[in-house]
């Protein structure tokens, strides 16, 4: 019932085939390969703001972290292959959504890293484009309602302490994301995706302010 199957099933049915193409470019805005593409071209480009963007970039990491360990943990499937609309990421597991958890921590983040957090437009802006991107993976068909809206929950939990780490540093970002991928090797049996997850975040502990790439990321 939490996961609101009913609910996924109209939203889904209200846009056309038409559109899909539309949706899913919005839902690349909250995919990991296109955040981490995003920050890691702000952060050699934008040198005046690398403190901020790399913060960023730890809290990020915190919340991969954190939907590795719950994706695994709770072991709840995406909708079935015949209500997608979309080619679905090789991770079988659906609950919660990580595309919203990401964009929640990240355009979220954002308007605390660059002191926005009190600019309606700015926070409407936000909001408007997480609700985007988290209900664009409905219509998609590779999430129920309820796994989106734990997503942005989940996301606006990590931002609660995350106002730590845009005052402190990223370094306490980076502590804290290598600290929670214990439990997601734990839940995920050691899969791959955490192993790496912890390696990268690892980076900056042991070189000082390390700019943080990743080739791969957990699909969400």
């Amino acid at each position: 019932m939490f996961r609101l199957v009913a609910a996924s099933r109209v939203l889904r049915e209200a846009v056309p085939d038409e559109l899909v193409p539309v949706v899913w470019a919005v839902t690349l805005l909250g995919s990991a390969k296109f955040l981490v593409l995003a920050l890691s071209v702000g952060y050699w480009n934008l040198e005046e703001y690398r403190e901020e963007l790399l913060a960023l970039v730890s809290v990020g990491f915190v919340g991969l972290a954190v939907t590795i360990a719950l994706k695994y943990g709770f072991d709840l499937p995406r909708p079935p292959a015949a209500m997608q609309r979309y080619p679905v990421e090789p991770s079988p597991v659906g609950f919660p959504s990580g595309h919203a958890i990401a964009a929640t921590t990240i355009y979220g983040g954002a308007l605390l890293a660059f002191d926005r957090a009190r600019d309606p437009r700015a926070v409407a802006g936000v909001a408007g484009l997480v609700a985007a991107i988290s209900l664009s993976r409905v219509v998609l068909g590779v999430h129920y309602l309820g796994d989106v809206v734990a997503g942005v929950g989940v996301g606006l939990v990590i931002l609660l302490g995350a106002t730590v780490i845009f005052e402190r540093g990223a370094v306490y970002g980076f502590a804290a994301a290598a600290v929670l991928s214990i439990p997601a090797l734990v839940t995920t049996g050691g899969n791959a995706d955490a192993a790496l997850a912890l390696g990268i975040v690892a980076m900056p502990l042991v070189v000082d302010h390390a700019p943080v790439a990743a080739t791969r990321t957990v699909d969400q």
